[in-house]
């Protein structure tokens, strides 16, 4: 019967010898016989949580390196969200707004349109947001609000609350490019301990004054 902390045993072993080890070496430190510790291996090999190399008649078990792009840039942007502080705040509205228009001109080319219309918006909205790691939905639709909420941040667990500039920028930015003008609040964010994202975007301008929970855009 296969154990769970088994597993863990085995994999959190390997982990700690980086050059490898041998299923000898596993069934010395968990006190089992060897034939007991080739299942196990071969069973956490398909999870893909280890491999082996040949080593003459032996193999030589490790913990494979998992990188890729976008885990690599994710982290990236993280650390360097770790090292801004407070007043550096518009330098990451600056570049997330930026990044936000390069995303919109993108959907606007995929229409083929100068501007996309108000279902255009929040349809490229919620597929811009659920292609870069997101999970946005609507909450509520009207002429003067777009609410959305967000379960799934795409900075992941380790977010920084200076980041959540993107998610501003690209609601605001795709909103008043196209419809003229937009306010967005972040009522809730993952980034401060919420289970999930509330995002407000207005759009049409008030007299109340912007605070600085808000951000505004206009259509340039």
């Amino acid at each position: 019967m296969f154990n769970s902390e088994i597993e863990k045993k085995i994999v959190s072993f390997i982990k700690n010898s980086p050059l490898g080890v041998t299923s000898s070496d596993v069934a010395h430190y968990l006190g089992l016989n060897r034939m007991t510790i080739a299942k196990y291996l071969a069973i956490i090999k398909e999870k893909t949580l280890v491999d082996f190399k040949q080593l003459g008649m032996a193999k030589l078990w490790y913990v494979p390196v998992t990188l890729t792009k976008e885990a690599h840039f994710n982290e990236f942007l993280i650390r360097l969200g770790m090292e801004f502080n407070e007043g550096d705040k518009n330098k990451i509205k600056k570049a997330a707004i930026e990044s936000a228009k390069a995303i919109e001109e993108q959907y606007k080319k995929f229409h083929g349109l100068d501007k996309l219309n108000y279902t255009q918006v929040i349809e490229s909205l919620l597929d811009a947001q659920k292609k870069i790691g997101g999970n946005f939905i609507v909450i509520e639709r009207t002429e003067d609000v777009i609410i959305l909420k967000n379960t799934k941040c795409p900075f992941g667990d380790k977010v920084k609350p200076c980041l959540c500039a993107t998610t501003s920028a690209l609601c605001g930015v795709m909103t008043a490019r196209n419809l003229g003008y937009s306010r967005v609040i972040l009522k809730k964010t993952i980034a401060k301990g919420a289970p999930e994202c509330r995002i407000y975007i207005h759009l049409k301008k008030q007299q109340k004054k912007i605070t600085e929970k808000e951000d505004e855009y206009a259509s340039v």
